[in-house]
């Protein structure tokens, strides 16, 4: 015995979906007559209904096709902001990091420079390293002095 079954959903799918006992049988389709018996139970559909369905849907799937569309448009325009403004951003800490760097060369090349002269221009008795040792040993000269005269 066989089972067909012819399921419909208007408005938003049309679907045959038909079970056989016999898996290699195909589902066939028969041309009604008025007064003549469907071999099934289901629905019955004129050609101009049937054509109405299939427009209807074709035109929500075209509707369905241009708001993807948009959405795909509009979440690109999203994109292509962001990434610029990450762009903007990424340039302005590089500038930063290159006028913060060009800075401290410069001051570098200040403070070597001021040590150069330092080194070079003074004789060896304006040297800040003798008065560095000569105060190093004037100091310790001045607390030893202290410290016998304390314990006296």
């Amino acid at each position: 015995m066989r089972s067909k079954h012819l399921l419909l959903i208007p408005m938003l799918l049309i679907a045959s979906s038909t079970s056989y006992s016999d898996p290699t049988s195909q589902p066939t389709r028969a041309r009604l007559a008025k007064g003549d018996k469907a071999p099934f139970a289901g629905v019955l559909l004129t050609d101009a209904a049937l054509a109405k369905l299939i427009t209807d849907l074709e035109q929500r799937a075209a509707e369905a096709r241009l708001q993807l569309e948009k959405v795909k448009r509009e979440q690109q325009a999203t994109i292509e902001a962001e990434r610029a403004l990450c762009a903007i951003k990424l340039d302005g800490a590089a500038m930063k990091l290159t006028v913060t760097a060009k800075g401290f060369e410069s001051e570098r090349q200040i403070f070597t420079g001021a040590l150069k002269k330092c080194d070079s221009d003074a004789p060896w008795y304006r040297s800040p390293y003798l008065h560095n040792v000569i105060g190093c040993a004037a100091c310790g000269g001045i607390c030893a002095a202290a410290f016998a005269a304390s314990s006296r």
